[in-house]
């Protein structure tokens, strides 16, 4: 999985393919799932980046793995909110910060930004 993530930066395609690839090999695989998500977003394909995160999310949930559901809901918000469906990412962002803060995690901050950006003023 680190290998398909450094592609990412020096060798996107290969690492889409890659990603690819691990999600059927390992259907499982939580972070296969999360990676390939925020790849095929990178590359313009939210609706491939939203069936990615929401398996994602469905895998953390059973495992009870609350870094990776955060981390599945808050792609879900940059899913959506590429695809320019607020309500559905500013739902998701929520969601992602409520478990963020709750972990104790640094990521609380730019998902609060997030939400800022996508508030009504």
């Amino acid at each position: 999985m680190q290998l398909a993530a450094l592609l990412t930066y020096s060798d996107p395609e290969r690492s889409y393919q890659l990603l690819e690839d691990a999600t059927q090999l390992d259907p499982h695989n939580i972070d296969a799932h999360l990676q390939f998500g925020a790849i095929a977003d990178r590359f313009g394909k939210p609706d491939q980046a939203i069936a990615a995160h929401t398996k994602a999310l469905k895998l953390a949930e059973a495992a009870s793995n609350n870094q990776a559901k955060s981390a599945a809901l808050d792609n879900l918000g940059n899913a959506y909110n590429s695809l320019g469906e607020y309500q559905k990412a500013i739902k998701h962002y929520q969601q992602a910060l409520a478990i963020f803060a709750e972990i104790g995690s640094p990521h609380a901050a730019r998902v609060r930004d997030n939400l800022k950006k996508l508030s009504p003023k």
